[in-house]
């Protein structure tokens, strides 16, 4: 009998901790895999697109070096959300990728529904200089 109150008093415990904390368990985990073949080393951040969130966080960045390799970044978001990167060059507002930095630039291409999987390979490419000519 004591055990069966036991167990009762676990399962309660459980079922509140879901109500108070719908987004922990609504929470996903989702990679963001990139590539940096641009010549410069790059910044990069992640935001979500409808909350306040920044990865790694809004005083921090990843810094990718242009040596080609594959570098993942994991995240824990909500079920559903658009989690879009910026990618810049440090010091230097004209080449961006993506959102850019602070998430300054609108871009559709560059935005991922968090669902606990991984992104294809983020290619952050050579930027075009014959546009800023």
């Amino acid at each position: 009998m004591a055990n069966t109150n036991r167990m009762v008093r676990i399962a309660v415990f459980l079922l509140a901790a879901m109500v108070a904390f719908p987004q922990v368990a609504d929470a996903k985990n989702y990679l963001f895999r990139f590539r940096n073949t641009s010549g410069s080393p790059l910044q990069v951040q992640l935001y979500a697109d409808s909350r306040d969130n920044i990865w790694p966080s809004a005083n921090e960045t990843w810094v990718y070096p242009a040596d080609g390799r594959i570098y993942v970044n994991g995240i824990s978001c909500h079920r559903g959300e658009m989690i879009c990167f910026g990618a810049w060059i440090e010091g230097r507002s004209d080449f961006y990728w993506g959102t850019g930095r602070g998430k300054q630039n609108r871009c559709d291409s560059c935005c991922y529904r968090c669902s606990g999987q991984q992104t294809e390979i983020i290619n952050l490419n050579p930027p075009d200089l014959s546009l800023h000519d």
